[in-house]
């Protein structure tokens, strides 16, 4: 049973690029912040607004973002006007999302795409915990765990599908260290109670959100 929880957390961790929404209460305060103040200079909105504040993107990167965001937009649009079947349709919507995510990333600096990495993982560990009521001092340490699996995944050569999977594949392993050595006897049980041993995760595939980029 335990071994089932921990793969259903691998397949939620899967796509925690794509989806915001379920961010700690307060990490995603604070970023929610931050991406406000980016929005009104960068004119970029939810998830690459935040993007932009975390890698603190340069106005160069920010204007190369927009155009592939643009074309991504207009990308899916033509697909909508092809009449195709649902199950067609939504396959090669995936191959576009899929393919401007790979071209978003392939614009940060070694540095600042470990920067997103590290941030996103954090950011969906902290959100399964959640009902933990996670401490400051744990969820710095949550955020000190994730640099080492960041470097790797930053460093991945992979296609998107391929990433997804070495990012479920870290998730696993480290939502497993974290209920093994910084959660209190307390705090498994409240996670226990609240049913987060199968968290719902995020719905969409990544780069399928379709956060606003306008």
């Amino acid at each position: 049973m335990k071994r089932m929880a921990w793969l259903g957390l691998g397949v939620a961790m899967a796509i925690l690029i794509a989806s915001p929404a379920m961010a700690a209460d307060k990490e995603k305060a604070a970023t929610t912040e931050k991406a406000s103040s980016e929005k009104a200079s960068s004119g970029l909105h939810g998830e690459y607004a935040m993007m932009a504040s975390v890698c603190k993107l340069t106005d160069e990167q920010v204007a190369t973002l927009k155009t592939k965001l643009k074309a991504r937009e207009d990308a899916v649009a033509a697909l909508g006007k092809t009449g195709e079947k649902a199950a067609a349709s939504e396959a090669e919507h995936q191959k576009i999302t899929d393919k401007f995510m790979a071209e978003i990333l392939a614009i940060l600096t070694p540095e600042q795409r470990i920067a997103w990495e590290a941030f996103a993982l954090s950011r969906s560990l902290a959100a399964h915990f959640r009902k933990a009521n996670l401490t400051t001092e744990q969820e710095t340490k949550i955020h000190a765990l994730c640099a080492d699996p960041a470097k790797d995944l930053a460093a991945s050569k992979g296609d998107m599908t391929e990433l997804r999977k070495a990012r479920a594949e870290a998730a696993t392993k480290l939502g497993k260290t974290i209920e093994d050595t910084l959660l209190t006897a307390d705090q498994k049980a409240a996670m226990a109670k609240k049913g987060e041993a199968k968290p719902s995760g995020e719905k969409k595939a990544e780069g399928a959100a379709k956060p606003a980029a306008k």
